[in-house]
C-alpha cells in the first residue's frame, strides 16, 4: 500500500477533512465532496480553498463549522468544546471533548450558553436534544479547568465559572422549546444539573450514572445533591450519595433518573421518535405544561390552584388562535380525540 504524505503547509485543512470524514459518514450526500476535497489537497494544495469547501459543506447539508474537530490541534477552540445540527426541526446538541469524557469546562460551559442562545428562539428548533460525543453523556465538571485553575486564580475566578455552568444549566430548565437528555455513556457527578435540567431523559441500558464525589473527599455540590433528592427516594439518594456506586442505565430508569432506557444501538431512533412527538404538539401549550411542572412542585395545593389559573390564561391570550382550532376541531369536526391525538396544526388560522 503505498501512502502520500500530508502537505506539510496544509495540515490543518487535512485535519479538518479528516474529522469530516465522521460526519460525512452519516450524511453520505456528501462523501464525494469529501473524497474530491481530499485528493485536491493532496494533488495541489497551493489552490485548494478551504473557505469554499466549508462553505459547500455547510450550506444545502446544514452541517455546522462547529462540527469539525480540528484534528491536527491538541487543543479544541472554544467554538469546538460543542457541536450543534439541526435537522427535522430538531436541535441536536453534543458536549464535545471526548478525551476527557466530555467533562464540563469553563470554555464549554460559555459555549454552551452560546448556543442555547442561538437555537432558543429559532423558527428551525422545535425541540432540542443534549447528548455526548463518544462514550460518555458527561463525566461532570472538569476537575483541572473548573477547579483547580480557577481556585488559584481566587474568588472572583471560581464565581465567574460558576455564574456561567449554573447559568446554562438555568437557561436550559426554563428553555423556551422541550429538552431532552439522550444518556450514551458516563454521567456522573456535575452531569445531573444538566440531565436534571432537561425536561425529559432517556439513556442506553449501557450508560453509567454515579456520584463520585464522595470518592474523592467532598459532597455532592452545585445543586448535584439537591437533584438526587428531587429525583429520587430519600433511601436511594442516600445510598448513591455516600457510596459513591455507579448504576447503569436500567437501573436509572427504575429509579427515576431517567424516563426510559435502552440498548444503546437503539437509543437515538427512540429519542427521534419522542421529537416528532413533542414536534405534534402546540408549542405555546408544551411551554406552559413543561414550566408548570417545574413550578407546582414546590407549591401548597392552593398556590398551585392560583398559579395554574393565570398560567392557561396567559398561555390563551398568547395563542388564543391555536386553542380555539382545537377545540374547533373537535367540538365541529369531530377529526381528532384528544386522549389518542393532537389536533391537526397545520389547520392553525395563524
Amino acid at each position: 500500500m503505498v501512502t502520500a504524505p500530508w502537505p506539510s503547509g496544509n495540515r490543518r485543512q487535512c485535519g479538518i477533512l479528516c474529522d469530516f470524514a465522521r460526519v460525512a459518514l452519516a450524511h453520505g450526500k456528501v462523501w464525494n465532496l469529501l473524497v474530491r476535497s481530499c485528493a485536491q489537497v493532496l494533488s495541489d494544495p497551493e489552490t485548494f480553498d478551504l473557505a469554499v469547501c466549508m462553505e459547500t459543506l455547510t450550506g444545502p447539508f446544514r452541517i455546522k463549522p462547529s462540527m469539525f474537530l480540528h484534528a491536527t490541534s491538541l487543543e479544541r477552540s472554544h467554538a469546538e468544546t460543542v457541536i450543534l445540527e439541526v435537522r427535522d426541526g430538531v436541535a441536536w446538541v453534543r458536549l464535545n471533548r471526548p478525551e476527557k469524557r466530555n467533562a464540563m469546562s469553563p470554555e464549554l460551559n460559555r459555549q454552551m450558553l452560546n448556543v442555547l442562545d442561538q437555537v432558543e428562539f429559532s423558527d428551525e428548533v422545535g425541540v432540542l436534544v443534549l447528548t455526548g460525543e463518544g462514550s460518555a453523556f458527561t463525566a461532570g465538571m472538569d476537575l483541572k479547568g473548573y477547579f483547580r485553575d480557577n481556585e488559584a486564580k481566587g474568588l472572583g475566578a471560581i464565581r465567574s465559572a460558576q455564574r456561567e455552568s449554573y447559568g446554562w444549566w438555568r437557561r436550559l430548565r426554563w428553555f423556551q422549546k422541550p429538552t431532552i437528555a439522550m444518556v450514551n455513556g458516563w454521567c456522573f457527578g456535575g452531569g445531573y444539573a444538566p440531565l436534571f435540567a432537561c425536561d425529559l431523559a432517556f439513556a442506553a441500558d449501557e450508560a453509567q450514572f454515579g456520584l463520585s464525589e464522595i470518592n474523592w473527599g467532598i459532597l455532592p455540590g452545585g445543586c448535584v445533591t439537591k437533584i438526587a433528592r428531587e429525583l429520587l427516594s430519600f433511601r436511594r439518594a442516600m445510598y448513591h450519595a455516600l457510596t459513591g456506586e455507579s448504576i447503569d442505565g436500567r437501573t436509572a430508569a427504575a429509579w427515576g433518573l431517567v424516563n426510559e432506557s435502552v440498548p444503546l444501538a437503539n437509543l437515538q431512533a427512540r429519542v427521534e421518535e419522542v421529537c416528532r412527538v413533542l414536534l405534534a404538539k402546540n408549542p405555546v401549550a408544551l411551554k406552559a405544561t413543561k414550566d408548570a411542572i417545574r413550578r407546582v412542585g414546590e407549591m401548597t395545593y392552593d398556590n398551585a390552584e392560583d398559579y395554574l389559573i393565570r398560567a392557561q390564561e396567559a398561555a390563551n391570550f398568547f395563542d388564543s388562535a391555536g386553542r380555539e382550532e382545537g377545540m374547533r376541531q373537535f367540538l365541529d369536526d369531530k377529526s381528532y380525540k384528544p386522549g389518542l391525538s393532537p389536533y391537526d396544526r397545520s389547520k392553525h388560522p395563524g
